[in-house]
């Protein structure tokens, strides 16, 4: 029987380093930017889409995605104050379905479905997978200061990515294991409670969109 793939999408950030207004909402190419996050994934979802957006803005993240999704089935949920906070009010929102979950990132709108069922493909075989580039740049750790202190080794170091994907039995053991515990990402819970994740190199571009002339970038790759 094929193990179903839900979607997460973490649109609940506050675009606090963007300079003005909602990233996720701005104009990319004739469409909002979580509107190309979304689309780009949803020829390799299998199961449920759900979308989960800033406390007290469902409305307008609704309006702003209907012209390009009218034809789609999608879950819209609010988030919380914090990413750990809205992935469990997705989680709550799949309901009772199992399976495959990928939680991404609204703000990279690069991903595509060509790797997601790779990083689904993965999850299958270890329980989570991430993607993530090994890192390039000579690295430096600074002292309080701000002078240079010491390099750090960049062997075996890799920027990691989104979307992320766990079976939703194990997330549910991790969260049980760890309650109350805050994390930056889904990896982080998995590991903490003693889970493999599976990293799967990504070669192609999948930054996040953090700074308005990230925008300009954005326009010419997607």
């Amino acid at each position: 029987m094929t193990v179903p793939l839900h979607l997460i999408l973490a649109a609940a950030g506050s675009s606090r380093r963007f300079g003005g207004g909602d990233k996720l909402l701005a104009d990319l190419n004739g469409a909002p930017v979580f509107v190309h996050a979304l689309r780009r994934l949803l020829p390799a979802v299998t199961g449920k889409c759900v979308i989960a957006v800033p406390p007290g803005r469902l409305r307008e993240f609704q309006e702003a995605a209907f012209p390009f999704t009218r034809d789609l089935e999608l879950f819209w949920c609010e988030g919380g104050n914090c990413r750990s906070e809205s992935v469990r009010k997705g989680i709550a929102a799949l309901g009772e379905a199992r399976g495959i979950v990928a939680v991404h990132d609204a703000a990279r709108p690069l991903a595509d479905a060509a790797l997601l069922r790779r990083l689904h493909d993965a999850a299958l075989e270890h329980g989570a997978s991430l993607p993530g580039k090994a890192v390039s740049d000579t690295l430096w750790r600074g002292d309080a200061e701000g002078l240079l202190d010491a390099r750090v080794e960049r062997e075996g170091l890799f920027a990691v990515e989104t979307p992320q994907l766990f079976d939703i039995g194990l997330w549910h053991q991790a969260a049980e294991k760890l309650p109350g515990k805050e994390f930056t990402d889904d990896a982080g819970l998995l590991r903490a409670a003693g889970f493999p994740v599976a990293l799967v190199l990504n070669p192609e571009p999948n930054f996040k969109l953090t700074i308005r002339s990230d925008l300009e970038v954005l326009r010419a790759l997607i």
